[in-house]
């Protein structure tokens, strides 16, 4: 929360972050920055060389794929807020299910966790949103633009057959420049 002189308080969100990172980034010229943001994703550590993603197929519940998140959140190098929703046969990326999906359920709905995880996002979207995604050799720099244009909070990094192996999100952006010297 963000006091401002002569105005009401405000929220300074992850994406407000990323997009003040991403307009300090272009008007810096270091050569440095310029090296970060043509490095691939795959080079910055977000696909999953040795472990295989946390996902929930189209055919399981919600209240499967919100286990799954919690499940995952104890151990220490999993930082899931989110899980790519794959088809069942082809394990293509098809949608995504996130912890902002329990927002709006209520007492009246919540039998709606037993529904299939689309069935599930439909009762409150009206369908089952197409989830962002990039390949994992687009720069550093191509994701941020991507993710700001989307207005999202992660890009699914997928391979060429559109199955998810890794993530990209607002907070690995934020990262990034946690330890970066900004001279």
């Amino acid at each position: 929360l963000v006091v401002r002189e002569g105005k009401g308080p405000c929220f300074v969100t992850q994406s407000d972050v990323v997009k003040f990172l991403a307009s300090k980034t272009k008007a810096d010229n270091s050569l440095a920055i310029a090296e970060l943001l043509k490095k691939p994703l795959s080079e910055l550590g977000h696909v999953e060389n040795e472990k295989k993603v946390v996902t929930v197929t189209d055919n399981e519940t919600a209240l499967t794929g919100f286990r799954r998140l919690l499940q995952w959140q104890s151990f220490r190098d999993w930082n899931l807020a989110a899980l790519p929703v794959v088809d069942s046969k082809t394990g293509k990326i098809v949608g995504n299910l996130s912890e902002s999906d329990l927002r709006g359920l209520n007492h009246d709905r919540l039998l709606d966790v037993l529904f299939t995880v689309p069935a599930y996002l439909k009762t409150f979207y009206g369908e089952m949103r197409k989830p962002e995604t990039v390949v994992a050799t687009a720069t550093f720099g191509e994701a941020i633009d991507k993710i700001i244009a989307s207005e999202v909070h992660r890009l699914w990094i997928v391979d060429a057959d559109e199955k998810p192996i890794g993530v990209f999100s607002l907070s690995d952006i934020i990262s990034q420049f946690t330890t970066f010297s900004w001279s």
